[in-house]
């Protein structure tokens, strides 16, 4: 990592090369110069060896699949595990390309394999006690799917609202029509591999920043802007059942939903950290978005960002929760008990928050972050879910 971008209002100060270089080298040391402490127990320390060996030893390994901040985690991930010096190939010429894929899965889907001649790749095969045929599948599957459902879907959602049939998809975002099926195939288990590659595929899945009024353009407009967000908030409800369905019968399958991070609308303000989630609530608001940008923004601009909708965000994340919390259940007791999916809700939300000082870029971008900060520890964390649990 060799910076994170200055924020706006310092590049117009007419700052020579050098020293826009050494502004954005220390604004990464600064981003990175805090430590999480859980508020109780400990969190494992990271071990990259460990973490591989346990996607080894699942058919499927780890699928990440979202938007843009998924795509960031990845990267983070993905530079994690090379610095560790495990050499990863990104989607090498042995791996299957069935005709029967759409194109958006072609293009959309990114396949980490440990590289076969290398020889750390053979000790990690020998630690996971699987074949060496398990190391030619991939361990890390990145899926770039924004909404996390395909056009045809979001169509029928958002037709059901009240949108026009046949509707011309104006701005569809980058998707991967199939991506279920993608991992139920890589989910089954493998002749030959039952003793070692026991374990459960895992996929992290996150959506939410896309679900908003200016996305879903398409929907006829309504009096208020209260009104029209209560129907984002139904199809995003209808895309979590949807979603849910497809993946809870999977067996041997883990999902962890990764709450949407929330966006600071006044990031440029922001050096540091809050010091803790309750200061960082009073003077974000409940809303983490609902803020009065009258005096930054023009009328037409201050309307184009709310209808992006960032006070949404938690509102979303709640429906996952509380749709994991069912599933679960469920799990436990209902028809489902002991087979199919297991679900748990992973929550960042409040870690979040708390970093306003860590977005992309102050004054530009303050949805995205700087990298590697938060997706650093949720990679610890992520390790430690799937070793403790």
């Amino acid at each position: 990592w060799t910076g994170c971008p200055m924020p706006e209002s310092d590049l117009l100060s007419g700052y020579t090369e050098k020293q826009r270089r050494l502004g954005e080298e220390k604004r990464l040391l600064d981003v990175m110069n805090w430590v999480w402490m859980p508020w109780r127990g400990v969190v494992l320390s990271w071990d990259a060896e460990k973490f591989v060996v346990r996607l080894l030893r699942s058919p499927g390994g780890l699928f990440l699949i979202g938007d843009t901040v998924t795509k960031q985690h990845s990267d983070v991930l993905i530079h994690m595990l090379r610095q560790a010096g495990i050499t990863l190939d990104l989607n090498p010429p042995h791996l299957p390309q069935p005709s029967s894929q759409s194109p958006s899965l072609r293009r959309n889907v990114f396949q980490y394999v440990l590289r076969p001649s290398s020889a750390t790749t053979l000790r990690l095969v020998r630690l996971a006690g699987v074949p060496r045929t398990r190391a030619l599948r991939p361990v890390v599957t990145l899926v770039k799917d924004y909404m996390l459902a395909g056009e045809a879907d979001v169509r029928e959602i958002v037709e059901r609202l009240g949108a026009p049939s046949g509707f011309r998809y104006v701005g569809a975002l980058p998707s991967a029509e199939g991506w279920e099926d993608l991992v139920m195939e890589a989910a089954k288990p493998r002749e030959g591999e039952p003793r070692g590659a026991g374990e459960d595929t895992v996929v992290v899945l996150n959506t939410g920043h896309n679900w908003s009024r200016y996305q879903l353009s398409m929907l006829p407009s309504r009096k208020t802007g209260k009104e029209e967000q209560t129907r984002v908030r139904e199809a995003f409800k209808q895309m979590v059942k949807l979603i849910t369905g497809r993946l809870s019968s999977i067996p041997r399958l883990s999902v962890y939903y990764r709450s949407t991070s929330p966006g600071h609308p006044t990031c440029i303000q922001h050096a540091v950290p809050y010091p803790d989630y309750d200061v960082a609530l009073e003077a974000e608001g409940k809303g983490m978005g609902a803020v009065d940008l009258s005096e930054v923004l023009s009328p037409a601009e201050e309307e184009r960002w709310r209808r992006q909708d960032w006070d949404l965000f938690g509102t979303h994340n709640e429906v996952w929760n509380r749709t994991v919390g069912r599933l679960m259940r469920g799990r436990r007791e209902g028809w489902m008990r002991r087979v199919g999916a297991r679900w748990a809700y992973w929550d960042v939300w409040e870690m979040a928050v708390q970093r306003p000082d860590a977005h992309l870029q102050p004054g530009v971008d303050c949805l995205q972050w700087c990298l590697p900060s938060l997706m650093e520890e949720w990679t610890r964390q992520l390790y430690h879910f799937l070793t403790v649990e």
